[in-house]
């Protein structure tokens, strides 16, 4: 009987470790990229993982939180925002161009996005160019970071993951140079809530 169980627990274990995340076809990069640290979340004038919404809305006082965003009904979830001009958001990061996205849960920053356009890169920044300007400006770790999709760099250190990536839209919707940024933790929850 013991000999059939271990025989069962072994085969067991040889099925969870073919279906494992270690032994699927991601990049090795990606694999072991969560051993990676960061000295301090990235900071972008005041914009970061973790900020609460009442600290960032002092700090950026134009700023509003925006609960109600896109027909969200969540209390636990909102979106902070700038006045919008010309369809563009007005928000004043320094060193940016413009915000994508600020998302919170439980009134906690959880994810962003920010674009460099004009801001130190432009259209035609190569990615590994624009990763490495990143990388100098916020002390954020060189190595480790992998080709996403093809279109996009990747670092994940822990519960963060980063990624930058060339936003050339169509028309007047080309973004430029991308920054993002978030928990994948909260991500998974804010999800969920949806």
């Amino acid at each position: 009987m013991i000999r059939h169980t271990k025989q069962w627990l072994v085969g067991f274990i040889s099925v969870l470790a073919l279906h494992s995340p270690l032994s699927s076809a991601a990049p090795l990069a990606e694999r072991s990229a969560s051993a990676c640290q960061l000295n301090g979340i990235p900071n972008i004038d005041g914009l970061f993982i973790g900020v609460t919404a009442d600290e960032f809305l002092r700090r950026h006082p134009t700023a509003e939180n925006q609960p109600n965003f896109a027909g969200n009904r969540n209390p636990r979830t909102s979106r902070l925002d700038f006045p919008m001009r010309n369809g563009v958001s007005q928000g004043e990061l320094k060193g940016i161009n413009s915000i994508g996205h600020i998302a919170t849960l439980d009134g906690v920053v959880y994810s962003y996005s920010v674009s460099f356009l004009d801001a130190g890169a432009d259209y035609d920044t190569p990615l590994e160019t624009f990763k490495n300007m990143l990388v100098a400006r916020y002390q954020l770790p060189d190595n480790g970071w992998y080709k996403w999709r093809g279109q996009a760099l990747r670092l994940r250190c822990g519960d963060i993951e980063l990624e930058v990536h060339q936003d050339h839209g169509s028309g007047h919707t080309a973004i430029g140079p991308v920054f993002f940024a978030r928990s994948l933790h909260l991500q998974k929850i804010a999800d969920s809530l949806r």
